[in-house]
């Protein structure tokens, strides 16, 4: 593969790459503005749109901006206002994560900013999961417009970019989605929330029962998930976190909430489903306890050396604690464990008072760990001296590749708040 130069910090860029260089000059001094417009969807629901486009009597390829954020906020004149920052400031991008309207417009461009339904003036109602799409047709077929569309916009306005072209509008042309995982996840999106209201439960209980090894917690785990109880949190602690919370065990913690019969039906079966798996007598933790429960592997030493999260599948969870406890103490380490055992979400932490460089083999062996569990592990933190020997994140696989080649193209000198996001980018 034929290469030109290779950017700071960035992947070599192909020769058949568009130049990183864009000096096309702006022909269209003036911008015509239409505020609210209503955009009709299938279902009759109205989203609310700006249109941003050139004063001149021809027909433009546009661009639309779509997230969850409220458009009267992503405009030209808000921009004037707080101009793009500098790399250094939390507000480096400034308010325009929709695009530059103006140098877009005078570059011959229409430029449209949305809002989903339910969100600022756009109505309410229904599911947006074609919003997107239709909102496309509807520009395509304007009069102003040539046809073509294409959607821009940072964090959440990619995120949607990435949603909506698995549809494939006919309309569709091209995409930039920049940084789309910091507003849906790393390299991820969410299409739909669902949100279901319920009422405050007349009795919540969270019950721990001790346990002697964490194999026969993982059996009881098992049980309980393939059994006929409801569980409101499933987690476990090993010795080390949950001496954090008082307890002299390894233990399997258990929520249950509803009516107090219910309650009670259900934490007497807990108790007996846990005896028969090597559990010993349950105990009814007090309603502080709660809070604590996602830093307990964290309070388990008075100064962490460094803290990481793992993902696995669920039922590696068990295997993934011990494997990590071991490989800490073969570097002379301890460590405390605590995970959501429903979902494969472990955190562990390391005991400080160790050399960097200790603390960095202990690291990339959980990484590795994770790794084999099907899964990814991120640390979440560590002093600078073992950040400069470990990667905050995990390898993103060919998401990440495709965001390194973006953002060489964008940043070809990594000015612009270089190893911030997901894959050192």
């Amino acid at each position: 593969m034929n290469e030109r130069a290779r950017p700071a910090g960035g992947l070599p860029v192909p020769s058949d790459c568009p130049p990183v260089a864009y000096d096309r000059a702006p022909t269209y001094p003036r911008m015509i503005s239409e505020k609210d417009v209503a955009v009709p969807m299938r279902d009759g629901i109205n989203l609310s749109v700006d249109i941003y486009r050139p004063d001149a009597g021809e027909r433009f390829p546009a661009l639309l901006a779509f997230a969850i954020y409220n458009k009267d906020l992503q405009g030209p004149d808000v921009a004037e206002t707080l101009p793009p920052q500098p790399g250094w400031s939390s507000l480096w991008t400034g308010p325009i994560e929709a695009g530059d309207t103006k140098f877009l417009t005078s570059r011959g461009y229409v430029h449209v900013i949305g809002s989903p339904r339910g969100v600022g003036k756009s109505d309410g109602g229904g599911s947006r999961q074609w919003d997107s799409y239709d909102l496309i047709e509807w520009i395509a077929a304007q009069p102003w417009g040539d046809g073509n569309v294409g959607m821009v916009g940072i964090s959440g306005f990619g995120a949607e970019q990435l949603y909506v072209a698995r549809q494939n509008p006919p309309h569709l042309k091209a995409i930039f989605p920049f940084d789309p995982r910091g507003a849906y996840g790393t390299l991820g999106i969410v299409a739909e929330a669902t949100f279901k209201l319920r009422p405050v439960a007349e009795d919540e209980r969270l019950l721990a029962v001790p346990f002697a090894r964490l194999k026969d917690i993982g059996a009881a785990v098992r049980a309980l998930l393939a059994g006929d109880l409801l569980p409101s949190a499933v987690e476990i602690l090993d010795a080390t976190a949950a001496a954090a919370l008082g307890l002299d065990a390894a233990v399997l913690l258990v929520g249950f909430d509803g009516l107090r019969e219910q309650v009670d039906a259900q934490a007497r079966e807990l108790a007996a489903l846990a005896v028969g798996c090597g559990g010993r007598d349950t105990v009814v933790l007090p309603p502080a306890t709660w809070p604590r429960l996602p830093a307990a592997a964290r309070d388990a030493f008075t100064a962490p050396a460094a803290l990481m999260t793992l993902s696995v599948l669920p039922a590696l969870v068990v295997d993934t604690m011990e494997q990590g406890a071991e490989a800490a103490r073969q570097h002379g380490l301890g460590s405390a464990w605590a995970a959501h055992a429903g979902v494969g979400v472990l955190t562990a932490a390391l005991a400080a008072d160790h050399e960097a460089a200790t603390v960095a083999a202990v690291l990339a062996d959980w990484r590795a760990i994770a790794r084999a569990g099907g899964g990814h592990a991120t640390l979440q933190w560590a002093p600078l001296a073992v950040k400069s020997l470990v990667p905050v994140w995990d390898d993103a696989g060919p998401a990440g590749r495709i965001m390194r080649r973006i953002k060489a193209q964008l940043d070809p000198n990594n000015v612009l708040n270089p190893g911030r996001f997901v894959a050192g980018i």
